[in-house]
């Protein structure tokens, strides 16, 4: 199927319309009416104006009265659709992630870009870089474009240009949507249970199950591995700290050691110095107790003296016969 947008500007309706109409098919097996839906889009979204994708999403979501149709076999059933929807700015490698094997299994979001294109979208514009929307539909490795990665697009402009490559380069911004079908109505306006979902979509469901939980786990252990690394740090920073006080420790000792050791060699002086001051003190006590002895027998010596002395005196004074006798 390709559209062809001719010089209207609502490239962005076509983009939407692609997606929806993909993920409609992918889910449910459902073939929606999609010159119906784009005209429908276009009209309620104002896209011919050249609305951003968040925008038209949004009025999708508001307006009540606007319906997606079945064309497969003829039928006539209507559905009311809700979109989720995320806005995403410079998130070119995340959207070459997401189209990663898209063409082997659709992903369960769909994606709109925006896109920078030399080409003229529209003729009364003298301008050639206009912004310009396309379906996303894979992604390939591409060395010599921007970023190294090149996004396929579904693009809008008839069978000249089915399809249009986007990079680093001219990549704008993109979105990334998820369709849900609110209510089913028949021809006859009677409501209808929500279809059932292909096998497709729940293997793809069940491959995204099993690599969100490994995605997880895989964040669950760097998570882990994050906090291990901080008490390994922590704990070398503690281990160092400890290296630090122990060494001040060592040195503090040792210095005490140097000071004991310092300590003892003054007292083993002193206690030299002492035992020296001792044996003079010694030798001086025994030499005084040798001059005191002589000096109390010299002492005693002169007393005799001393007392002739006096004696002869004494005769000398008042001589008697015998006195002068007891002088001979």
């Amino acid at each position: 199927m390709t559209a062809n947008q001719a010089q209207w500007g609502n490239c962005v309706a076509h983009a939407i319309c692609r997606d929806i109409a993909a993920d409609m098919f992918h889910k449910h097996d459902i073939v929606l009416d999609y010159k119906r839906a784009v005209q429908d889009v276009t009209r309620v979204g104002d896209a011919a104006d050249g609305s951003f994708p968040a925008d038209v999403l949004a009025v999708i979501n508001k307006n009540k009265e606007l319906f997606f149709y079945e064309e497969d076999g003829g039928s006539t059933n209507r559905f009311r659709v809700k979109i989720h929807y995320e806005h995403v700015k410079d998130g070119f490698l995340r959207l070459c992630k997401r189209m990663e094997g898209y063409d082997q299994m659709p992903k369960r979001t769909v994606v709109g870009v925006m896109m920078k294109t030399d080409l003229d979208t529209d003729p009364d514009t003298d301008s050639d870089d206009d912004a310009h929307a396309v379906a996303a539909r894979g992604v390939c490795v591409d060395m010599a474009a921007a970023g190294g990665y090149v996004v396929h697009g579904r693009n809008s402009w008839g069978p000249k240009v089915p399809t249009i490559e986007v990079d680093a380069g001219n990549y704008l911004y993109h979105v990334e949507f998820v369709v849900e079908i609110e209510k089913i109505w028949n021809v006859n306006g009677l409501p209808r249970p929500n279809p059932a979902f292909t096998r497709r979509f729940l293997a793809a469901q069940k491959t995204e199950a099993k690599a969100e939980a490994e995605k997880q786990r895989q964040e669950a252990n760097e998570a882990k591995m994050k906090k291990l690394e901080k008490t390994i740090t922590k704990q070398t920073k503690t281990f160092k700290t400890l290296g630090a006080e122990k060494k001040k420790m060592q040195e503090e000792v040792a210095r005490q050691a140097a000071h004991s050791t310092s300590l003892l060699q003054h007292q083993k002086a002193i206690e030299a110095e002492t035992k020296e001051q001792t044996q003079m003190i010694e030798k001086l006590k025994a030499q005084m107790q040798v001059d005191v002895a002589r000096q109390f027998a010299h002492g005693t010596s002169l007393r005799g003296v001393l007392q002739e002395f006096n004696k002869m005196v004494e005769v000398f004074k008042s001589p008697t016969l015998n006195d002068l006798v007891s002088l001979t």
